[in-house]
């Protein structure tokens, strides 16, 4: 199976003997206590996370904060690339706020967003004012020029969280 940062590929589920399996769809159960590992395989959350990279994920629960800046992984909403079924990006808008990115900066109710994490010089393309729903985000990836993210497939609701990256 094939996940996140537009396609990491699942390596095996938590450190535990007993969970010692390929993550798949079914494969739900890890306690929030518990950590997931995943191998970033593409490009679009460069620099943030490299190709090859073992990543640990953290099971969000709905009691879990969400904030911005916070790297999660997600189910793939429809129209995503076949045979992807989790993906991995930042949190750059959290429900009620209106998103917008104009001369290569995101914007954040009006006011430029600070993203220390980009590269000096990223830029990011332009894209139309978008208010999101209560439950809902907006995610992109690191690597603006190489990323399909919410700029492609819209916001995506907090149901479709399945856990934190953890540092």
């Amino acid at each position: 199976m094939r996940i996140a940062a537009f396609t990491v590929l699942v390596a095996a589920c938590s450190s535990s003997p007993r969970h010692n399996a390929t993550l798949s769809t079914s494969t739900t159960a890890a306690r929030p206590s518990e950590t997931l590992s995943y191998t970033v395989p593409s490009e679009s959350m460069l620099p943030t996370l490299k190709v090859g990279q073992v990543i640990k994920v953290r099971p969000i629960g709905s009691d879990n904060h969400v904030g911005r800046g916070d790297i999660i992984v997600f189910k793939a909403p429809a129209g995503s690339d076949p045979g992807i079924d989790d993906l991995v990006k930042r949190v750059i808008g959290l429900p009620g706020e209106t998103i917008s990115a104009h001369g290569g900066h995101i914007y954040v109710d009006g006011k430029q967003l600070s993203e220390p994490y980009l590269p000096e010089g990223t830029v990011t393309t332009n894209f139309s004012p978008v208010t999101l729903s209560p439950a809902h985000y907006w995610l992109m990836g690191d690597n603006r020029g190489n990323s399909k993210d919410s700029r492609v497939f819209g916001p995506i609701s907090r149901a479709r969280i399945t856990g934190l990256v953890e540092d």
